[in-house]
């Protein structure tokens, strides 16, 4: 015989079954089963049994907004609610693309719904359909705790419905004293669809100290497209407009209009008129020229023929004489310098160099060794890629690179002088979320006095290596073609300074 006691009254109408439907249960219920076996001839001993009804999580609404900041930026919320037990975590996955899992996010709860903002980080997926499951998980307690989940899934297309941004415009003019005309510059961002059209807007309203404000007619027209960034999605957009002043004041005011390929529109994605201080410091003031202009010609002219006679005379006349380090001299003498002569002379200034990575198991080691020849005793290059590390500072921007010097031996009887650059390059799955390199230049000491004037120079080179290794990071041949540039960089400088001033010994700048 079976019998069943749902919170200690027995249900004679259960008696002898042995399923209970779902639907005569309800959490926080206590069922009681006994049974009493029978063979026929005799009754055994009584089993029992105790059964607790739990809960599970059950989600009520999904829903979300588009934030206006950027493409593929939501907020997600979500009501969830269990009638017995505390809901511990709500979480999103995302299926792109053949249904599969791109990321998984936990959302936050705020008191009363629990908030996902999510920031979509392919763009490449925009428009496309995207599942995503909801997953909500309570917790039990007992003598030990388990998780009771339940999960609802819809699909969304999360769809460009964002107009460009202007990061930032501002305006040039042709001439500080008597402009004929102004350039006007603006940063776009768009990740979406693409950018269809920027609009300046712009008037030259009359100034006097402490005029008012007067009526506006604005003048328009679309802006020109000049370039774009491949690493942050920058456009810069320009327009040329003319300035005509009549020997007056003017304050420059303009505010720019955005829309892109899927129809998102800003009719005032930037106005000046919010920054009061910059119109105040762009304005207009006109300065009387002061001297008739056929008597500036005649001063201009004569003015020519000095430099004209002076610049004959210490060219042809005069010998040269060289008086302190030119660094820009040596710069542009770069091009009379044979490739051959480069090739040639490189292990007379460098030994190579070494570009380091932070193992985040493993510490600095070395990822790129140029000459090859360098590698046959790799301890001392794992040492180097330690002491570069910690003199060094790092920034994943690309003019904030921090630099440093130091004496070290390869051998016992081989000494360089390193001068080292860092960058970090952002990685979300890297520990801080970047991953960190050094560039060390191994210069032989007797160059290193003169190299050292040229560290400004040689961190473009540096910089170019930077940039390769953010936007192409699987182009390896590229990466070791601009390490091996970097070292010819070096040759070419010491020579050109050789071919100049007859000598490597430093000179000191005039």
């Amino acid at each position: 015989m079976i019998y069943w006691y749902q919170n200690e009254t027995l249900l004679t109408e259960f008696t002898d079954s042995k399923v209970i439907p779902a639907n005569v249960t309800t959490p926080g219920d206590t069922w009681y089963v006994e049974i009493q076996p029978y063979d026929g001839e005799a009754f055994g001993a009584n089993i029992n049994f105790t059964i607790a009804i739990e809960s599970r999580p059950k989600i009520n609404e999904i829903g979300n907004e588009v934030n206006l900041d950027k493409e593929g930026h939501y907020t997600f919320w979500v009501n969830a609610t269990d009638p017995r037990n505390p809901i511990s975590e709500i979480i999103f996955n995302f299926s792109f693309q053949n249904d599969t899992l791109e990321h998984t996010k936990w959302a936050e709860f705020n008191g009363s719904e629990w908030i996902l903002d999510y920031q979509l980080e392919n763009y490449s997926y925009l428009g496309n359909l995207v599942r995503i499951e909801v997953i909500a998980i309570s917790v039990v307690y007992y003598s030990t705790s388990f998780e009771i989940s339940s999960s609802s899934t819809f699909f969304y297309v999360m769809e460009d419905e964002v107009a460009p941004r202007v990061i930032d415009a501002y305006f040039e003019k042709d001439n500080d004293l008597n402009p004929k005309s102004l350039t006007f510059y603006a940063e776009i961002e768009e990740f979406g669809t693409g950018v269809d059209e920027i609009i300046l807007y712009y008037y030259f309203q009359p100034y006097t100290e402490g005029s008012g404000a007067s009526d506006i007619n604005w003048i328009s027209s679309p802006m020109i497209f000049q370039n774009r960034s491949n690493t942050d999605g920058i456009e810069f957009w320009a327009l040329i407009v003319d300035f005509n002043h009549n020997n007056s004041n003017f304050e420059i005011l303009y505010h720019i209009s955005t829309s892109d390929h899927s129809g998102n529109e800003n009719s005032l994605a930037f106005d000046i008129r919010d920054f009061p201080q910059r119109i105040s410091e762009n304005r207009f003031i006109y300065k009387s020229q002061g001297l008739p202009e056929w008597l500036v010609f005649l001063a201009f002219l004569l003015v020519f023929c000095i430099l004209v006679g002076s610049v004959t005379y210490i060219k042809f006349i005069r010998k040269p004489e060289l008086v302190g380090l030119d660094k820009n001299v040596v710069v542009k003498n770069i091009g009379k310098i044979r490739d051959e002569e480069v090739i040639a002379s490189l292990d007379l200034h460098t030994l190579g160099i070494v570009l380091s990575y932070f193992d985040q198991r493993s510490g600095p080691l070395p990822l790129i060794v140029i000459p090859d020849l360098l590698q046959d005793n790799i301890a001392p290059l794992i040492a180097l890629s330690d002491r570069s590390f910690n003199s060094c500072g790092f920034a994943t921007d690309f003019s904030s690179k921090t630099f440093s010097s130091f004496d070290y031996s390869l051998e016992s009887l081989i000494t360089v002088n390193s001068m080292s650059y860092g960058y970090s390059i952002e990685n979300p799955e890297a520990r801080g979320g970047a991953e960190h390199f050094t560039v060390n230049i191994l210069v032989v000491p007797e160059i290193f006095p003169l190299i050292n004037q040229f560290k400004e120079e040689l961190q473009e080179s540096v910089h170019e290596i930077h940039m390769i290794m953010t936007s192409e990071p699987e182009n390896k041949d590229a990466i070791l073609s601009s390490v091996i540039d970097l070292r010819k960089r070096v040759s070419y400088l010491v020579l050109s300074y050789k071919d100049i001033y007859k000598t490597t010994e430093l000179i000191d700048e005039a």
